[in-house]
């Protein structure tokens, strides 16, 4: 099956496919996921609805006049080029709902879109740039879930990447100097752990435990390390009542992970 429409009309016919999920889900585009819905039931549908539904589902511009006067209501807002970001997260989560465990996206970069002999890049460089910097994040966030994405580049496409938009050069741990090496990035806890982790003495147990692996990874001494940090921790939430205490407590963390990390005890 090689498009969107024959997928959809496909699930239909699988038992397991969860229309509920679909039909409950918060997704970007009401009107693809209202499309998708109707999709899946496709064997409800005559078959002038159908026709302009799969033509709306591929992409093309079909006025809300031409589907409700086929007995479609709930459908709008076509793709365009300002709402494709919109258009493809709904896709890609409503097949999640829907059943499909995971997706692979295979992208092929064929026309140098993002070269430019300009100091500082074209808007639509930036613009375009950005883009794949938000596709990352939502597949590393659970933004998107289940997603794989493949690029096929041309030569020089990651440095030129850290030219045109330097966010997008970080997520694809590139440096503008060769000889520097690029960083690296360990969270002491998920960003959804920050929020959800209400009492401070669990957060500071947490955040002590990642830590000590830190330490570890890095060749450091761990021996007494919870002690000390949980003695100076307890101390620090009693001086900041409340939510006011992470940063004094991740800083006073932060210094002494160093110095175990640099030899000292």
């Amino acid at each position: 099956m090689r498009s969107l429409p024959a997928i959809l009309e496909a699930l239909g016919r699988f038992e397991k496919v969860n229309t509920e999920a679909l039909r409950k889900a918060l997704l970007p585009h009401p009107g693809f996921r209202r499309a998708m819905l109707l999709a899946v039931e496709r064997s409800f549908l005559k078959e002038q609805a159908w026709v302009l539904l799969r033509r709306f589902l591929l992409g093309e511009n079909i006025r809300i006049k031409e589907l409700q006067k086929a007995g479609i209501t709930g459908v709008k807002n076509p793709l365009s080029a300002r709402n494709a970001e919109q258009v493809l997260n709904t896709v890609l989560g409503g097949l999640f709902y829907l059943v499909i465990p995971g997706t692979m996206l295979l992208f092929d970069e064929n026309e140098k879109t993002l070269v430019s002999r300009r100091q500082i890049p074209a808007k639509k460089i930036q613009i375009a740039a950005n883009l794949m910097r938000r596709l990352i994040d939502s597949c590393t966030t659970g933004g998107l879930v289940g997603i794989v994405s493949i690029f096929a580049v041309l030569p020089g496409f990651l440095e030129i990447c850290t030219r045109s938009y330097p966010a997008l050069g970080q997520r694809l741990q590139m440096v503008r100097n060769e000889k520097q090496k690029p960083a690296w990035r360990w969270p002491v806890l998920p960003v959804t752990a920050v929020n959800t982790v209400q009492e401070p003495e669990y957060f500071l147990s947490q955040v002590i435990d990642n830590f000590e692996r830190i330490i570890l990874h890095c060749g450091g001494n761990v021996d007494g390390f919870r002690q000390n940090t949980q003695f100076q921790g307890n101390s620090i939430l009693r001086k900041n009542a409340g939510s006011g205490y992470r940063r004094e407590l991740l800083k006073m963390l932060s210094t002494l992970a160093l110095k175990r990390i640099g030899g000292s005890n």
